[in-house]
């Protein structure tokens, strides 16, 4: 018993230690290839993005903070037409998000692997502009075939690699075209950081109930693969698929679903939170690992699995006014954690937000008056 003990410590070390040579490997690369640091406040990072980018974008770039998510195909635009803004704000607004992301990738990814990986690639799908790829290229010292749908993607993507030695192609294109690109190939893993949700959109349906494995098993029961999921598991070819993505509980379920009809899954050991930091902010991803089931993962399970302490995670539901003042009103051991007002611009009325906990869930709702 005391030597298996001990060797079972001996594993966790050296994982942790590999874990630990990752980390050191990803950011040497981002010092290579200019990135900025995206712990620091989001007041020092604006000063040192406008140092690198120039006075004359100071409003541009405000802008594309504020409002890029207004239109995405302008904050792309606006991202990807240099190297500089790439690597200043493509990828060094939410440079130790990455880190983190990559660093779970790696490990994840290595511990699939046989030891003889010729003529295998990883393929990342939404690769941005490259600064992931490149990243996992040295780590794991494979090449690593990037794709993505925004026809200046490529370039930034080559540039990346460039700066720090990566060995990465990088194409424009859709998930149905990867096959075409990799030219026989077997991907030996697909990953992707924020792009699932392109590929299999959350159907944010809202349900009167906080309990995760309710939540999800509605999600399961609703949700069909998109043709874009069906590709992706196609061009897998029974390779793991990762993705990392800012998830509430019934995305999970969802794409969780959407595998399993196709015969993919995630297993409850292949959820993990990921925490980094953008602009001085923690941000809160769930990192997701798709592989051939035979049976789907019971919903249960999957909903433990996602459990994380109270304090950093919210359903992602938000009642409006009569069901909100329902859902305080029976929640009688409730507690409230937090509440904010806002008064309208005109005057016209009050918005709150309220953030209850019980010994069950966490509970967020907006009113209205």
């Amino acid at each position: 018993m005391a030597s298996r003990k001990k060797q079972s410590q001996g594993h966790a070390t050296s994982s942790e230690t590999a874990s630990g040579r990752d980390l050191k490997q990803i950011r040497r690369a981002f010092l290579q290839m200019g990135l900025l640091d995206s712990r620091q406040s989001r007041d020092i990072w604006f000063e040192q993005a406008v140092n690198q980018l120039g006075e004359s974008e100071v409003d541009a770039v405000q802008s594309w903070w504020a409002n890029g998510h207004l239109n995405i195909q302008e904050s792309y635009d606006f991202t990807y037409q240099s190297a500089i803004h790439a690597r200043t704000l493509g990828a060094g607004s939410r440079s130790h998000l990455y880190e983190i992301e990559c660093q779970w990738l790696a490990q994840v990814i290595r511990s699939r692997l046989s030891e003889k990986c010729d003529g295998g690639v990883i393929v990342e799908v939404g690769s941005g502009v490259g600064a992931a790829a490149a990243a996992m290229s040295r780590v794991l010292k494979l090449p690593v075939v990037a794709v993505d749908s925004h026809p200046m993607a490529e370039h930034r993507a080559r540039e990346m690699a460039d700066a720090c030695g990566a060995m990465v192609e990088a194409y424009t294109g859709q998930v149905e075209d990867i096959p075409s690109m990799l030219g026989g190939r077997v991907p030996l893993a697909v990953y992707m950081t924020s792009t699932m949700r392109h590929l299999q959109p959350h159907q944010h349906e809202e349900l009167f109930t906080f309990r995760w494995a309710q939540q999800m098993k509605a999600s399961r029961e609703r949700t069909q693969p998109t043709s874009t999921m069906i590709a992706l598991l196609d061009l897998a070819r029974g390779a793991p698929i990762l993705c990392s993505e800012n998830a509430c509980a019934d995305y999970v379920a969802e794409v969780d679903a959407a595998g399993t009809k196709l015969g993919y899954g995630i297993a409850n050991s292949d959820l993990t939170i990921l925490r980094g930091m953008v602009l001085g902010e923690e941000t809160r991803y769930t990192g997701m690992v798709l592989e051939r089931q035979e049976q789907p993962q019971p919903v249960e399970t999957l909903a433990d699995a996602f459990a994380v302490p109270r304090s950093s995670l919210y359903t992602g539901l938000h009642l409006q006014n009569v069901e909100a003042e329902a859902t305080r009103m029976s929640l009688h051991d409730a507690v409230p954690v937090e509440g904010h007002e806002v008064v309208y611009a005109d005057g016209s009325g009050v918005a709150r937000r309220e953030v209850s906990t019980t010994h069950e869930f966490v509970l967020s709702y907006i009113s209205n008056s």
